[in-house]
């Protein structure tokens, strides 16, 4: 997120603007990606991404791809270089995709906002008017991936807790069963 990108605004509007038929299932989402890649000159990312295993089982994943694909085609990106889009897509998207259905970036202001700095991140720009700071801190405040790591620590740790109190409980049972015991 060192370079200025656009404005969040602009782009989250332009998200909005999506046309629903982007979830079509006759949208060859490998097909759009590659081409998108050779216009921008990515030719080496065209060759890594035919490696990218099962991406056609994973229909929320393409569309999240082709919404990110959408952002990209605007103007504000017609001089970008997208040289670390590929792994954006088969690292950040995924684990984004595995959580937030895409109907819910288009859907939701948050998970919009977080979609469009997600993709401003991955090729290293943060929106217009926000130090690197700022990007960042909003982009964690939003982070469902985060989240979800943060709830599932919580999560054990809760577990945990009433796994030591249920020992707790059963020992002092056990130490008081002993003590009448032996009265």
């Amino acid at each position: 997120m060192t370079q200025i990108g656009p404005e969040l605004s602009a782009l989250l509007i332009r998200l909005r603007q999506a046309s629903p038929e982007i979830f079509l299932k006759n949208v060859d989402a490998t097909a759009v990606i590659c081409d998108f890649l050779r216009d921008h000159e990515q030719i080496d990312q065209i060759k890594k991404f035919s490696d990218f295993h099962n991406f056609k089982k994973y229909k929320n994943l393409q569309d999240m791809c082709l919404l990110a694909l959408w952002l990209y085609l605007s103007e504000d990106f017609k001089d970008q270089e997208f040289s670390g889009l590929l792994e954006f897509f088969e690292l950040g998207l995924a684990e984004l995709s595995n959580l937030v259905l895409a109907e819910e970036v288009l859907e939701d202001s948050d998970r919009g906002e977080e979609f469009v700095r997600r993709c401003l991140q991955a090729i290293d720009l943060r929106p217009l008017g926000e130090s690197i700071s700022q990007a960042e801190d909003r982009l964690r405040t939003l982070d469902s991936v985060e989240a979800e790591k943060l709830e599932e620590i919580a999560v054990t740790r809760r577990l945990r807790a009433q796994q030591v109190l249920t020992e707790m409980k059963r020992a002092a049972a056990t130490a008081a069963a002993a003590k009448v015991s032996r009265e």
